[in-house]
């Protein structure tokens, strides 16, 4: 489970609410282990069932405040102040480190690696291919692309082995200068391409990250400052209880999460093999193919029945054609019989005539036992078929209620993963960034990602109770506009070179909507964003998920599970109160309400919530069991005018093209995206849907920050690597 990072503290207890929000979170990592990058064929959900296996990676989070990051203000803007060109630039030094945790890498790394000590190992725990270059690198080295295959063998020892040096020690700053000490002959010789490669490295967040022993003092004379950021793993175990209280079977549970799977498996070939996206020229939602599949499952079931029907049908004609058969080889026998005994009867010699006629009856009365004896046999044969199928029926439906319920759970935990009902999941690339996603054990941070930006906060001047409401950028440079946010008074301009835009993109959509110009913390751009960018803001999607913290005076359910769920009793209501969270070794529980269920939650007072919630506890450990709260708290971020939504999502309509074109910074006039603009770009935007391949998360947001903070340190202050006019 990942966590967006776009909201800001609320409340004292806001570090023990939302698993999705960095500043209001019991926030979840995911950490990268030996098992390397892991490839899935769906959108990896928030909560399994099974058991993780493997390492519990001991790791240590920290932070250098060094950093231009996706750090939201309420305004979520950061200004980035006028610098020379002749200035020395500031190292874009990173602000969290999970160990493994580095840049993003535009490249799927289709394989994985056993040995993570090596060169190769460096890379794929950088996320970068061991034997090639990205597309990122072969923009910024063309020289290296275009040349011979021997300079690129030698940049491609060169970065894995700095990656190497810098991963054998992330604790101490790894210079130019050590890294030429690491480099063997003849990889050494070119020490030029070493420092650019270093610089490129370092530029990008790939080396020196995280709180690390300083070799060389930063122009700021600013210190990182490390702090306590416990960890810990998750009990994946999730048992379900029913609407009544009652446990799921393991059984069962187990037999509908396998029919859940294979459902998503027939929407991706349906998508991707069949090429069937789209009906009368509308794209095809997650939600309505899934639901075409059930029906289809419906109606093969219904045709079974009817094959079955059929079959019976035809062994009762075969049956009742055999009975009609008997009946009147039976008159026929009789018959014989009787003529047969009326001849030995006869008294007196017979001729030659009357023997024959004798021998005659007495072989067809044989012949008639023997069709006898196989019509018997073949009324055996039937009516033994016939009690096969009339003891082995196929099932009557494909889903029983009680199913249909347990699979509206995995549904709703599925949009509980997209912040938004399957039907607005774009069938094609909902899943688009699953192969990107990290391996290792679920984490924990048990005080909240608050903890990182409070730190980040100390010493910086970051404006508080500021509102921005009007950003306006031309050629020289930006102006942002403010005033209090309480007040919406005490107007304040600050001017810059450029902007870091990292606004969550609920409050984007609301800022390019022109009836929304008059609704509170509306933010104005002057000019206009361009045309490109206000399109891909409209295609992706902005989804809600809301949660419900109930303190209690005491522990009354099983501590060691970390997860419970709870199975709805209609398709309607399936995301309401679906799952339940205890990550504290404290009496706290927190509810969460995904799908329809987290809109229609926005507009239900925080009493009837909290009720719904205690009857939900009551229903699952008895009324005697359940206390009062004594404290709760219930979210409604869409109705939040500081972010207007949770998280983003591959809507209908969308790609992951939506990401990079909401990634790419505004120049004054910049009109067509594709169009080269010799203006300087002063408008860079940042934040979980900025990043195509891991959006909707902390680390996606992260990373978004270090690639943003990399654009503007080249733009304004120089590219320490671009390639030396003295090179050949």
């Amino acid at each position: 489970m990942s966590a967006n990072s776009n909201k800001s503290v609320k409340r004292d207890l806001s570090a023990d609410i939302d698993t999705k929000h960095l500043t209001n979170g019991i926030s979840e990592v995911d950490v990268l282990t030996d098992e390397g990058r892991k490839m899935s064929l769906r959108k990896k959900l928030k909560v399994e069932h099974s058991e993780l296996e493997g390492k519990n990676n001991e790791t240590q989070v920290e932070v250098d405040k060094s950093v231009i990051g996706d750090c939201n203000t309420d305004a979520g803007c950061i200004l980035i102040p006028s610098v020379a060109k002749g200035e020395p630039s500031v190292p874009s030094e990173q602000s969290v480190t999970a160990t493994e945790m580095s840049n993003e890498s535009q490249v799927k790394v289709e394989f994985e690696v056993e040995d993570l000590t090596g060169l190769e190992g460096a890379a794929f725990q950088s996320r970068l291919p061991y034997n090639s270059m990205t597309d990122h690198e072969i923009e910024c080295f063309p020289d290296v692309d275009k040349s011979s295959q021997r300079l690129l063998r030698n940049f491609l020892y060169i970065r894995n082995r700095l990656l190497q040096v810098w991963l054998e020690n992330p604790k101490q700053q790894l210079v130019v200068e050590k890294g030429l000490r690491h480099i063997e002959s003849p990889y050494n010789n070119d020490k030029q391409l070493v420092t650019r490669i270093h610089a490129f490295l370092d530029r990008h967040g790939f080396i020196n990250f995280g709180v690390f022993k300083r070799v060389k003092s930063l122009p700021t004379k600013k210190h990182g400052k490390q702090i306590n950021m416990e960890l810990h793993k998750i009990n994946q175990k999730c048992p379900l209880y029913d609407s009544n209280g009652s446990a799921v079977p393991k059984e069962k549970d187990e037999m509908v999460e396998k029919e859940f799977n294979r459902l998503l498996e027939a929407t991706n070939y349906i998508s991707h093999e069949l090429d069937f996206n789209s009906v009368g020229g509308k794209p095809v939602s997650l939600g309505q193919a899934l639901e075409w599949i059930i029906q289809l499952q419906e109606n093969n079931v219904k045709r079974k029945q009817i094959q079955h029907l059929k079959s019976v049908i035809g062994l009762q004609e075969k049956l009742k054609a055999n009975q009609i058969q008997m009946v009147s080889l039976k008159e026929k026998i009789i018959d014989l019989q009787k003529h047969h005994k009326d001849q030995n009867d006869t008294k007196g010699n017979k001729d030659i005539t009357q023997e024959f006629a004798v021998r005659s009856i007495l072989r067809d009365l044989n012949k008639a036992c023997q069709e006898w004896d196989q019509l018997v046999e073949q009324q055996s044969e039937i009516e033994s078929k016939l009690q096969s199928l009339e003891s082995l029926p196929p099932s009557d439906v494909y889903l029983s209620s009680r199913d249909r319920q347990i699979l509206d759970w995995h549904f709703a935990n599925l949009e509980y993963a997209n912040a938004t009902p399957l039907t607005n999941l774009s069938l094609q690339n909902w899943d688009q960034d699953d192969d990107f996603e990290f391996t290792g054990s679920h984490l924990v941070v048990r005080n909240g990602y608050s903890c990182v930006p409070v730190a980040m906060s100390e010493g910086l001047d970051i404006k508080l109770n500021t509102a921005v409401r009007q950003l306006r950028y031309n050629k020289n440079g930006v102006e942002v506009c403010t005033t209090n946010a309480r007040t919406n008074n005490n107007p304040i301009t600050y001017k810059g070179d450029a902007i870091l835009v990292t606004l969550p993109l609920g409050v984007l959509k609301q800022a390019i909507d022109s009836s929304n110009q008059n609704v509170i913390n509306t933010i104005q751009f002057v000019p206009a964003l361009p045309e490109w960018k206000v399109s891909a803001i409209q295609r992706l999607g902005f989804g809600n998920l809301n949660k419900v913290v109930l303190c209690f005076d005491r522990v009354f359910w099983e501590s060691q599970n970390h997860l419970f769920g709870h199975v709805g009793s209609t398709t309607a209501s399936r995301g309401e109160l679906f799952l339940f969270w205890n990550l504290y070794r404290a009496p706290v529980l927190l509810a969460l309400v995904a799908g329809d269920a987290a809109a229609i939650m926005e507009n239900v007072s925080d009493d009837v919530i909290v009720g719904r919630c205690i009857a939900v506890l009551k229903g699952i450990f008895g009324a005697n069991m359940v206390p009062n709260p004594r404290e709760t708290v219930v979210t409604r971020w869409s109705a939040d005018s500081w972010s207007r939504g949770a998280y983003s999502y591959m809507a209908v309509g969308s790609s992951g093209s939506d990401y990079d074109s909401l990634a790419a910074p505004v120049a004054p006039n910049s009109g067509d995206q594709s169009t080269e603009s010799s203006a300087t770009p002063r408008v860079f935007f940042a934040g979980e849907h900025t990043i195509k391949n891991y959006p909707a998360t902390v680390h996606g947001a992260f990373l978004s920050g270090l690639r943003e903070g990399a654009r503007i340190a080249n733009q304004f202050a120089g590219c320490p690597y671009a390639q030396s006019s003295s090179r050949n």
